[in-house]
């Protein structure tokens, strides 16, 4: 009677690790450009560092276990990956069915006895007993916490992602500016050039800084100290050549360095070109500030939510809407999503405060979403960026047009 099922038993554990390896085998191959699903795979299974994947299929591996002719999405890691990844699997399963077994046995044998339950107790016979429950009790928590932790960490990586890939891109545009800015001294007013780099390069540090979110950047400030380091260069070296050379940055500012840029705003040398650069930036950039801040918070309320403690109570809901029915023999049977809802909105009391400022998060970043995505959103903060080296030039236009009232004063 037993031998049969035992062979049977044996067939069916051979045909999971077949298709486990055929998995494996498959996701290496590449009928792609690239190895996008492959790594999606690899990620959501959590078989190991994603980092692992290559982005584009490679020839050369010499792969052991999953070789095949034409270019692979795998490599020696992997394989190891995969390789402990699927035995981890095998046997868990192993050691789920014999579980099973085993406690369906006893649960025969014990059926009889009266054991009075906690939580699983109902008129009539019954398959499980006190331990049974504690074992329900810790199995359901771990899965419960695992299942958050998994879902979480979808998100955190898609946050990841998108946080990457929008400061990638106006970070790449910011230097490219810079650069733009730089070139300006460099060909119209070289006597400045060396010692306007630094500035350049400071003000489009807060620049970036302020687009991606940081709370102590202020465009405003940055453009100021700009133009406020500016205006003795310019004082000395354009305006008032006869005053001598100014010491380079890197050396002690003079009392009367100090004192001109302490003047700057009374005396106005660049006009009302500071303040049309700050206004510029400030409209093009604070919608992309606001949509780095929010993808920030995001993250921050998912952390919270994956280190969720699951109570004592919780336990007894879980295991009641999960594994009770499997006392009177009934292990097919789903609970209502009614039931679900409940148990997990008791599950997550704790948390629950979230629920509002994260339902209004998301309709926010919807809505800062669209609005970048679109052309002219889009094209205002690469057109802000671009200006910059016009309003730099315009406001030194206006310095030297009107030198003899700047010396004068």
């Amino acid at each position: 009677m037993f031998r049969p099922t035992c062979q049977t038993c044996a067939a069916n554990l051979l045909l999971l690790l077949v298709l486990h390896w055929m998995l494996a085998a498959g996701g290496c191959s590449a009928e792609t450009d690239d190895c996008l699903e492959v790594k999606t795979a690899y990620m959501m299974r959590q078989i190991g560092p994603v980092d692992l994947v290559p982005n584009k299929p490679k020839t050369g591996e010499t792969l052991v276990v999953c070789d095949h002719q034409g270019p692979s999405c795998c490599n020696n890691k992997m394989e190891d990956s995969y390789m402990a990844a699927v035995r981890a699997e095998t046997q868990q399963r192993i050691r789920s069915y014999s579980f099973e077994l085993k406690y369906l046995l006893a649960g025969h044998i014990r059926a009889f006895q009266g054991e009075t339950l906690v939580v699983c107790d109902h008129q009539g016979p019954s398959c499980c007993n006190n331990k049974m429950e504690d074992s329900y009790m810790a199995a359901v928590r771990a899965e419960t916490q695992q299942r958050i932790r998994s879902y979480s960490f979808e998100l955190k990586y898609l946050l990841a992602g998108h946080i990457r890939a929008f400061q990638e891109t106006f970070m790449s545009l910011a230097s490219f500016t810079s650069n733009m800015t730089s070139s300006l001294f460099d060909s119209s007013y070289s006597t400045l050039s060396s010692d306007c780099h630094p500035l350049v390069s400071q003000l489009f540090k807060e620049i970036q800084l302020h687009l991606a979110g940081d709370a102590g950047s202020s465009l405003e400030l940055a453009v100021r100290r700009f133009y406020d380091d500016l205006f003795p260069l310019v004082y000395r070296r354009l305006l008032n050549p006869g005053m001598g050379h100014t010491p380079p940055l890197s050396s002690s500012p003079t009392n009367q360095d100090e004192c001109l840029r302490m003047t700057r705003q009374d005396v106005s040398p660049f006009g009302p070109h500071p303040r049309l650069l700050i206004g510029s930036l400030s409209r093009a950039l604070d919608p992309g500030r606001a949509l780095s801040r929010l993808l920030g918070l995001a993250g921050e309320v998912v952390n919270a939510t994956d280190k969720v403690a699951l109570g004592r109570e919780c336990g007894r809901g879980l295991v009641r809407m999960q594994y009770c029915s499997h006392c009177r023999g009934l292990t097919l049977i789903r609970p209502c999503t009614g039931l679900c809802v409940n148990i997990m909105r008791g599950c997550l009391v704790g948390v629950s405060e979230l629920g509002g400022p994260w339902t209004s998060s998301v309709v926010l970043l919807q809505r800062l979403a669209t609005m970048l995505a679109t052309s002219s959103s889009h094209n205002t903060m690469e057109l802000a960026l671009l200006s910059v080296r016009s309003h730099v030039n315009d406001a030194m236009l206006h310095a030297q047009l009107h030198g003899p009232r700047i010396t004068a004063t």
